[in-house]
């Protein structure tokens, strides 16, 4: 078994990730575990994330000389990386040098089945050795609440909701036909230093013909402006550190941005968040 990855990362991207998800045969095995809804939950098949990228709402910079930019896929000048590029290089490499892939979030289902009516599913904290992609990844706590999932043959799975978007490219994925998706519930994500409460967050995911693969992907989820407003960026990051988590958000407090991306939830103002993603299925250890 790998020893566990402490999530301690440099970089703007690591410092807001875990927004909250190396292919291989599945393990034969079933591991059991008691999740923090308290229910005893099997694992049959555990994928691995291996591209998260957000594509809504954007995220801005205002970056001396050069002004206000969009950072979520063009690299800051100077520093060279983007938001989207930090994510890969996290998913992809050991910038720590402690033979452990940087990130990896892992989607446990308890059963492989994408013709029955659903699967519960978990998001694991994966421990997965280097290089790229990797043999195997070890699961290990926190265990995220598992969730009620519905399978569709042939339709609508997950999109993103009317209204919601500001015309970015690449636009939010569509999930549809031979795919599934979770039931809505708040979830408690880590960013970085900080704990982030995305309302009404769901995972929809297509299945590849012989099920290796869980693509396309999307993690959806609302954020409320008054907690991105009392939400501190880690004081160590350059040009943005200690600002609140909304100055980089197109209509948030402090924001450069010239539009405005906020939506309402519930009489609330916040930003629906959208990730795309694409998971592979990993052999797996408790």
């Amino acid at each position: 078994m790998h020893p566990p990855k402490l999530c301690s990362y440099d970089g703007l991207a690591a410092a807001m990730l875990l927004v909250t998800i190396c292919c291989g045969n599945v393990s034969a095995q079933v591991v059991e575990f008691i999740f923090a809804d308290s229910m005893e939950t099997s694992l049959a098949v555990v994928y691995r994330h291996s591209q998260l990228a957000l594509r809504d709402p954007h995220v801005f910079a205002d970056v001396p000389v050069f002004g206000c930019l969009d950072f979520t896929d063009t690299p800051i000048p100077v520093a060279g990386v983007s938001f989207n590029g930090q994510l890969a290089d996290l998913i992809t490499a050991d910038m720590d040098g402690d033979n452990l892939l940087d990130l990896s979030i892992l989607l446990g289902l308890d059963r492989f089945d994408f013709s029955g009516a659903g699967q519960m599913a978990t998001t694991v904290n994966g421990a997965c050795g280097v290089p790229f992609p990797p043999v195997d990844c070890a699961i290990q706590p926190p265990f995220d609440v598992s969730t009620a999932t519905t399978n569709i043959a042939s339709g609508l799975c997950l999109q993103a909701i009317a209204g919601t978007t500001s015309g970015y490219s690449p636009a939010v994925p569509v999930i549809q036909d031979t795919c599934w998706f979770s039931a809505p519930r708040d979830s408690v994500t880590m960013l970085g230093e900080v704990l982030l409460t995305l309302l009404n967050a769901q995972l929809g995911f297509g299945w590849s013909l012989d099920g290796s693969q869980l693509v396309p992907g999307l993690n959806r989820g609302f954020l409320r402006e008054t907690d991105a407003d009392n939400t501190p960026l880690p004081a160590d990051l350059p040009l943005i550190g200690g600002q609140p988590l909304s100055s980089i958000l197109a209509g948030g407090q402090g924001s450069c941005a010239p539009g405005d991306d906020r939506d309402i939830l519930a009489g609330e103002t916040g930003w629906w968040f959208y990730l795309e993603v694409t998971s592979e299925q990993v052999m797996f250890t408790r």
